[in-house]
């Protein structure tokens, strides 16, 4: 991509449109011979698309006019369309041959084109036929702009498999950039084939958690008055007005001393202060200063979601038969670890591959009713905040379990979303045996932006279709 294109998309306010641009390497030359074929390949967003489409169209004309070579709107058009060369990606790839030549081919086809959507058995089997081809033809190391290739003439041809990426292929493949590898469906599979094909014994490491991006504004009370505050706070709970008026008013300075100098452990926070787990709320309000456009979204969103979240799972036959007075918002709670299976991970040295059990536990960890708080809160080995519910099929009580401490909520609801609240309050990870669930709770109900795995992308692009 040279200057040229460069500066047209910035002028005309598509410079989201930089990337695509440069890996297709599109320069003035292809640019200005682009018609409508191409710019559907290029930039697969409609609104994107029309813009580019009228501001290209004047381009042509200006340039027509400057040779004064003026052609008329008609005749424009038809040099656009039958003069001007089609930018194609190469290598081509022809999604319905590749799919139709085996039985299981077939009847994804079949699939995509009643159904309009997959179900995540069958789109792991998309992926492998389509690997398949991608090896078979361009070796087990394809170049990058061949994956990105496949990727978009899969979305192309089926356009219900399209994603909310910027790309709208980025669940199906994402190019490296800034020292992170490449991801994807398609990425993912090749990966996993290469070290097949090597024999190589070494799992697959995890990528790093990205930190909790958040911007925190400078506190309005003098630093003197935030000592006194935080202090009288470590003596006091009570009253309880006053603990929740100086919590807030130092909530900014708190969100800062637990960032400073990398994380602090939550042990660490809570001597400081104390006040984040015995006074009720005081976690929530730490959120809403730090996210306020987050903050009651769980709640708005969590009815409609879970209604598509529960169609899902029952297509793909992963919902158990629970009591009829037992909630869809719990039902569905409960089914999300099950539709988004965690990744391997390293610990201690060695491979961590989590059961679906695991990560059920780690997101909501289910106990009997009656059980001794006092007892679970001594015997627990979960270092990491997570909800305690008391009953399986019906819930009696729910706490969110943090370094000790439980905090009593009124729902399996208010519990998770208490929960998520603390990983960012805390500035903590979430837990590798259910990362991928609390990552659909962040892009999906929240929408704050960070890492996201090609399972989370995928589930969220299919309940979208449900």
């Amino acid at each position: 991509m040279d200057e040229f294109v460069k500066t047209k998309l910035n002028e005309w306010q598509l410079d989201t449109l930089l990337d695509t641009f440069k890996e297709q390497e599109v320069d003035e030359e292809s640019f200005l011979l682009l018609d409508d074929a191409a710019m559907q390949h290029l930039i697969p967003k409609i609104g994107q698309r029309l813009k580019f489409q009228k501001h290209h169209k004047e381009l042509l004309q200006a340039a027509c006019s400057t040779k004064d070579q003026c052609l008329s709107e008609k005749n424009v058009e038809t040099v656009a369309s039958t003069t001007l060369l089609t930018v194609v990606l190469h290598p081509e790839f022809a999604i319905r041959q590749m799919l139709g030549g085996s039985l299981e081919g077939r009847s994804i086809l079949s699939t995509l084109d009643e159904k309009q959507s997959i179900t995540s058995k069958e789109r792991k089997l998309l992926v492998r036929l389509l690997v398949s081809h991608l090896i078979e033809k361009h070796g087990e190391m394809p170049p990058s702009d061949t994956k990105i290739a496949l990727a978009m003439a899969l979305i192309y041809e089926f356009p219900c498999l399209k994603d909310d990426t910027g790309s709208s292929y980025g669940a199906w493949y994402t190019p490296g950039r800034k020292h992170r590898p490449a991801t994807g469906f398609l990425e993912e599979r090749l990966r996993n084939v290469r070290k097949r094909m090597r024999s190589l014994i070494r799992p697959r490491q995890q990528e790093p958690q990205e930190d909790h991006a958040v911007l925190t504004p400078d506190s309005l009370s003098s630093p003197q008055n935030i000592r006194e505050m935080v202090a009288w706070l470590k003596a006091n709970k009570y009253p309880v007005s006053e603990v929740e008026a100086k919590m807030k008013e130092t909530s900014i300075h708190r969100s800062k001393w637990i960032r400073c100098n990398g994380s602090k452990t939550i042990s660490e926070i809570l001597r400081e202060f104390p006040r984040l787990t015995d006074n009720p709320g005081m976690i929530s309000q730490d959120f809403q200063q730090l996210h306020p456009e987050a903050a009651g979204q769980m709640f708005e969103k969590w009815p409609a979601i879970a209604d598509k979240i529960l169609k899902y799972a029952q297509r793909e036959g992963k919902i158990n038969v629970v009591p009829d007075d037992v909630t869809p918002g719990e039902r569905a709670l409960k089914a999300l670890p099950n539709l988004l299976p965690p990744s391997l991970f390293k610990r201690g040295g060695k491979i961590v591959r989590p059961t679906t059990a695991e990560s059920q536990r780690a997101f909501v960890n289910m106990q009997p009713v009656g059980t001794n708080i006092v007892e679970y809160l001594t015997n627990v080995d979960n270092t990491f905040p997570h909800v305690l519910s008391l009953g399986h099929e019906r819930v009696s009580q729910t706490f969110l379990v943090v370094e000790g401490h439980a905090i009593e909520t009124d729902s399996l609801l208010e519990a998770v979303d208490l929960c998520f609240k603390s990983f960012y309050v805390f500035d903590t990870n979430y837990p590798k045996e259910c990362q991928p669930t609390w990552e659909f709770l962040q892009h999906c109900i929240y929408e704050i932006n960070g890492q996201e795995s090609s399972a989370v992308k995928f589930l969220r692009t299919a309940i979208a279709h449900t």
